[in-house]
């Protein structure tokens, strides 16, 4: 563990990029590096990083339609590219904290992070290599920036996505979404579901909500009811006690089963056929609470 000490950048906002992080490190750590995770907002302020986070759970769940359209528009007009001038404020406090660790290289999983550090690139303050991982699985513009050596994505036609922002294929990596390793993907399903306490026969659709369980997950039962097979529904609301509340409430002919924030995701995603996430429907309007 002597090659220098690299640097995760992460937002902590939802589940999904912590997670990423965490894999990476796992990985990391393999390779013989001791990386440290640093959340772009609580290293800066813990209240400037609750207030971020209250911010971005009331966007997602008091306006989710305002948000998708949001989305869409900035994917034309890039206004996004404001917050990158307000990262200018903390750049000092970052390229202080990559000194301090005398990183042989940087990675980021959240794209305010790969802004802000992308900048110090740009105005030649770091000289190290800075890898973009992005956990979405659409390549908006927000994630892509000049100054990044390379992307690792979970998205198709990339040929497309390098063409689109003009950028060196090279640049790409097809590598999906970093999760962190579990024994129970290597494990038959059916054991997984028995260990559960599932059906180890029926069919089986995870709804994800993600860390904070913002999903309309009654809005999908819905639609699902479509099909006549009964289906086997994991509903996984984490702290969504509202949503949880709801879905007791649910009238469904499949088997639905709800649960709260747990450590065995894994073993839930393992035992699944289908996952429907978050993104595949906040940005279709439908509400998280």
């Amino acid at each position: 563990m002597e090659k220098g000490k690299p640097l995760i950048f992460s937002g902590a906002i939802g589940k999904g990029h912590d997670q990423a992080a965490r894999a990476i490190k796992d990985e990391l750590y393999q390779r013989g590096y001791e990386a440290d995770i640093v959340n772009i907002f609580y290293t800066l302020h813990p209240f400037f990083f609750r207030s971020v986070l209250g911010s971005y759970i009331s966007a997602l769940t008091v306006t989710p339609k305002l948000w998708g359209k949001v989305y869409y528009f900035t994917q034309e007009y890039q206004f996004y590219k404001l917050f990158d001038h307000l990262g200018t404020l903390f750049q000092k406090h970052y390229l202080s904290l990559i000194q301090r660790h005398n990183c042989p290289f940087i990675v980021t999983t959240y794209y305010f992070a790969t802004a802000f550090l992308s900048k110090l690139k740009e105005r030649n303050e770091i000289h190290i290599p800075l890898y973009n991982v992005i956990t979405d699985l659409a390549l908006h513009p927000i994630f892509i920036r000049e100054n990044v050596d390379a992307n690792f994505t979970g998205a198709l036609n990339l040929e497309y996505y390098a063409n689109l922002y003009n950028m060196p294929i090279e640049k790409f990596h097809q590598t999906g979404i970093p999760i962190r390793q579990n024994e129970s993907f290597w494990q038959p399903k059916s054991k997984i579901r028995e260990e559960l306490d599932l059906d180890p026969q029926q069919k089986t659709i995870l709804i994800s909500g993600g860390g904070l369980g913002l999903t309309n997950y009654n809005k999908v039962i819905e639609v699902l009811e479509q099909f006549q097979e009964r289906l086997q529904i994991l509903c996984m609301a984490a702290h969504n006690e509202r949503a949880l509340k709801k879905l007791e409430k649910v009238e469904t002919h499949h088997n639905v089963k709800a649960f709260g924030f747990t450590d065995d995701f894994t073993k839930y995603l393992a035992a699944s056929d289908v996952i429907i996430s978050k993104g595949a429907f906040l940005l279709e309007g439908f509400s998280g609470t």
